[in-house]
């Protein structure tokens, strides 16, 4: 299991530029071809190569949780199929959204709770505190 890690706060939703990684990969481009392609034509839309390759190490770590039929399914689908294997390579790639996602989304669901109390999050934050010195850690921004 991954560890903890508050790198999910900086990340976006970054659908269009995992659209592009994932076609190159698909087209059997490395990893080195595929940022200097985007770099060279600026395919992320940014104005510093600096940016792009930050985006980048964010939007190709999240596409490694892709095997080759959810990498195709992604570039053949609509943008309902997108998000939804986008939330997905979310949750592979961080811990603690997927706790969150277990422990409280699932089990909400289950016990046909539509509605996340703010109680149930802070209790959430509580129990990952006690389990894990490196959220206890965490700024209090980054908990918020």
């Amino acid at each position: 299991m991954l560890n903890y890690s508050a790198g999910f706060t900086s990340e976006g939703w970054f659908q269009n530029e995992m659209f592009i990684v994932l076609q190159m990969k698909l087209a059997g481009l490395t990893r080195k071809e595929i940022i200097e392609k985007i770099i060279e034509n600026n395919l992320f839309q940014m104005r510093s190569e600096a940016g792009i390759r930050k985006r980048f190490q964010m939007v190709y770590r999240r596409s490694e949780a892709f095997d080759t039929s959810l990498a195709k399914y992604y570039v053949e689908g609509n943008r309902l199929d997108q998000k939804a294997l986008l939330l997905y390579s979310y949750l592979k790639t961080y811990r603690f959204p997927y706790d969150f996602f277990m422990e409280v989304i699932v089990y909400n669901y289950q016990k046909n709770k539509p509605i996340i109390q703010t109680v149930e999050i802070d209790y959430f934050m509580e129990r990952k505190e006690s389990e894990s010195e490196k959220v206890a850690n965490w700024r209090p921004e980054t908990k918020k």
